[in-house]
């Protein structure tokens, strides 16, 4: 659509050529109005209209005076001059201006009509022409910009004798890479992984072209080079300084911007910026540096910035000391699990972390994943054996847990969503077993006041409940408060305190009842728990002396 300016200083002529013809069916859908040429020259410098209908005479500022003042600011404007009478100075003028047409008053709808649609014709020539000179400069620079890409690329994949030619070639694509120092990066929006399930193919591809546009905006701002598009959603930048700047200088360049506004969500980057080069023959080098620098992102320290740091490469494989899981760990987490000791759960989760961490330079990212996935298989199974009740949602929660942990870019951020499905057990577990435990002690119990003469211990106790002796040890202390040889000790002594009233009973006889075959042993234990031996507490208890007899 099109918009028109009609400028006249008298309201007659204004209003009929307003009212009378019909703009829109012309094409034209919006259309101001001037009653002088400072009006006039105001309007269309605020509104731009495409087609200006104006008197040749006007107080202030005449038509062909206005056609001067706008030629060279509005040079795609068409102006059509009205006259009340034929001159031609007038027209000669009017022609040097680059005036569309020189309509002489009386005006004549279909003449007015006809004059228009001949200079609305004449615009969407120049229109068509300027789009067509406009994609055929996109696509010669697209071409360009392409045949520049893939050369650099290509320099950063295959290493190159000469530098100066290297620089040459691309100069020649239009690509002026001479700098004084060089420096490769390797850029990926954090978390897109997970954003890809949430978005469409086009918010996908929007998201990686404001990146890879923003990442172009920085190399230009600080030097020369080009940003990369490269496989898996990552881009590859190439920057060459004018001078080499400081590393911390660099850092703090770089630390200016670590999410990228726009249409859409905020995006959060990351960056892996390689060592320094001098050379366009060191490109090969410097990408690996940036990639290097990537994959040892896992066990580094969470930021959105990491420099290629060479003490953090993988010593040769005959240097590196191998990580060997060890499937006590496991159980360790299990017991725990079992105790419902969330600080102890808490602990060796975090110890399992802290091994991981020590060890990196032997551990890939791939292989300390699979450790965490085969924790949660193991403990998933363990705890559906034990409670079959809930075996299908502790196989749905791993099964989410294990896909949520493909996408973990980081130890940290690993650990933490392992962490948070343990403790999520734990707490499931509480609910499910807090009467089961309840029973077992009192079971346990039942069967140490039942047996306690015999040879039984905390072994022959976990055997005959089908538990391990660890987890029933701690299992009994933390429901009891104390430990089970305590607690055995203290029902065998009861007991003995009872037989020893009766004066017929000997002393070393009332060991051999209660389970203490050993007359010292016995002596020992219960001074330790009554503070008097065997035969000082018959003393108190009896009334007559009657040592003689019972001993």
């Amino acid at each position: 659509m099109y918009k028109l300016l009609i400028a006249d200083d008298e309201p007659w002529i204004r209003q009929g050529l307003l009212q009378i013809i019909d703009w829109r069916g012309c094409g034209i859908d919006e259309v101001w109005e001037a009653e002088d040429g400072g009006e006039a020259l105001a309007k269309s410098l605020a509104f731009q209209p495409d087609i200006i209908i104006t008197d040749v005479r006007m107080p202030d500022l005449d038509g062909l005076e206005l056609c001067n003042r706008l030629r060279d600011r509005l040079p795609r404007t068409k102006v059509i001059i009205i006259s009340g009478y034929q001159d031609f100075d007038y027209a000669r003028r009017a022609v040097t201006l680059g005036v569309f047409d020189y309509i002489v008053k009386p005006l004549n709808e279909e003449n007015i009509v006809a004059t228009v649609q001949r200079c609305l014709g004449t615009i969407a020539q120049e229109r068509q022409r300027q789009d067509e000179l406009e994609a055929a400069k996109t696509q010669m620079r697209a071409h360009s910009s392409l045949r520049q890409q893939e050369s650099l690329y290509r320099l950063l994949k295959e290493a190159v004798r000469d530098g100066a030619a290297a620089l040459d070639s691309l100069r020649q694509l239009g690509l002026n890479m001479k700098a004084a120092a060089y420096r490769v990066f390797l850029a990926e929006i954090s978390d897109f992984e997970r954003l890809k399930r949430q978005l469409s193919l086009k918010e996908q591809d929007d998201m990686k072209l404001r990146l890879l546009k923003a990442l172009q905006g920085w190399i230009d701002l600080h030097g020369v080079g080009l940003a990369l598009p490269g496989e898996n959603d990552r881009i590859y930048g190439c920057v060459g300084f004018p001078e080499a700047p400081p590393e911390a200088g660099l850092e703090r360049e770089w630390q200016g911007w670590r999410a990228i506004p726009g249409h859409g969500p905020e995006l959060s980057i990351r960056l892996y910026v390689s060592g320094r080069g001098t050379d366009l023959t060191q490109l090969p080098e410097l990408r690996e540096q940036a990639e290097r620098c990537r994959e040892r992102r896992f066990f580094a320290p969470q930021t959105a910035l990491l420099f290629y740091d060479p003490a953090q490469d993988p010593p040769p494989a005959a240097a590196a000391a191998p990580y060997r899981y060890d499937a006590h760990s496991e159980r360790g987490i299990l017991e725990a699990l079992r105790l419902g000791d969330r600080a102890l759960l808490q602990q060796r989760l975090r110890q399992l972390a802290g091994e991981l961490l020590e060890h990196h330079q032997s551990l890939t990212s791939q292989e300390a994943l699979f450790i965490y996935e085969g924790l949660l298989e193991y403990v998933s199974r363990e705890l559906a054996e034990e409670v079959p009740q809930a075996a299908g949602q502790f196989s749905a929660d791993k099964l989410r847990t294990l896909k949520e942990l493909k996408y973990q870019d980081h130890l940290d951020k690993a650990a933490r969503c392992v962490e948070s499905q343990f403790l999520e057990w734990l707490d499931r577990l509480r609910q499910l077993l807090g009467g089961e435990k309840r029973k077992i002690i009192r079971c346990v119990r039942e069967y140490v006041e039942q047996r306690y003469p015999q040879k039984i211990s905390l072994a022959t106790a976990a055997e005959h409940f089908h538990f391990n002796p660890s987890y029933l040890s701690k299992l009994f202390c933390s429901e009891t408060g104390e430990s089970f040889t305590k607690y055995l000790m203290k029902i065998r002594i009861a007991r003995a305190k009872e037989i020893l009233k009766d004066p017929s009973v000997r002393i070393y006889e009332v060991g051999d009842r209660v389970g203490y075959s050993d007359l010292k042993y016995f002596t020992k234990v219960f001074k330790e728990l009554e503070g008097l031996t065997p035969g000082e507490y018959r003393d108190r208890c009896l009334p007559h002396k009657l040592n003689s007899i019972s001993k």
